[in-house]
């Protein structure tokens, strides 16, 4: 079983069963690896999927759209060359080659409010005083009433989804690397009442509390390092 910790962007799947445009999950989702079979993705950065589309992302927030639906005839053509590609062993340059092509044919106009949107993001996550949509608001001198709408309109969820989820992935990797999570601090940095409300998210997030996640780690390595012995 393969789980995947929720960023805020929308992704172009395409496997063998064919291509989807995903919008953001808000929870962690889980998919069971079984028999043999291939999966290529794009990434697309929180708000960049917008221009292709020109209608809120917040529309498909945790389901997909069909490749067609968005690309019309074009987006059905390129998912049936993608999925015969997907039956080809060692075609990754060869799928990374089409759609790259195809994205750069369908380049939509430049959007001033995409530049705002990715501003927003940057400084979200690089900027750890920031830990209150109001700062956020006022730091790029806007209303929380039109924050709320170009996050909704552009990426799909609301900023303070995209300020906590931001902190708790930063938790995980501390985490994964080895380095104890200061969840007191992270409580205060995110405006949480107690250290215990940030646990629950976190486990919300990743299906299981700290705790668990590092006994799961350091299992892993256990088996990892008795394999390669």
């Amino acid at each position: 079983m393969a789980e995947t910790l929720p960023h805020p962007s929308v992704h172009w799947v395409t496997d063998t069963h064919g291509s989807s445009i995903w919008g953001v999950s808000t929870c962690r989702f889980s998919r069971e690896l079984k028999d043999q079979g291939r999966v290529f993705g794009v990434k697309f950065t929180p708000g960049g999927f917008y221009p292709f589309l020109r209608s809120p992302i917040a529309s498909f927030t945790d389901d997909f759209l069909p490749l067609d639906a968005v690309f019309g005839v074009r987006g059905r053509a390129i998912g049936k060359e993608l999925r015969a590609l997907a039956g080809v062993p060692h075609s990754d340059e060869q799928m990374m080659d089409v759609v790259d092509e195809f994205l750069l044919t369908q380049l939509p106009d430049p959007d001033l409010q995409l530049d705002t949107v990715a501003q927003i993001i940057a400084a979200i996550r690089s900027r750890r005083d920031i830990t209150k949509v109001e700062q956020v608001a006022r730091r790029f001198e806007m209303s929380l009433r039109s924050l709320e709408r170009l996050f909704s309109r552009y990426v799909g969820v609301s900023p303070r989804w995209v300020l906590k989820r931001y902190r708790l992935h930063e938790a995980v990797e501390q985490i994964a690397a080895g380095q104890p999570a200061n969840w007191s601090r992270l409580a205060l940095d995110l405006g949480y009442f107690d250290q215990t409300h940030v646990i629950k998210d976190f486990k919300a997030l990743v299906g299981k509390s700290p705790a668990e996640y590092v006994r799961e780690l350091h299992s892993r390595e256990a088996f990892r390092e008795g394999s390669e012995s």
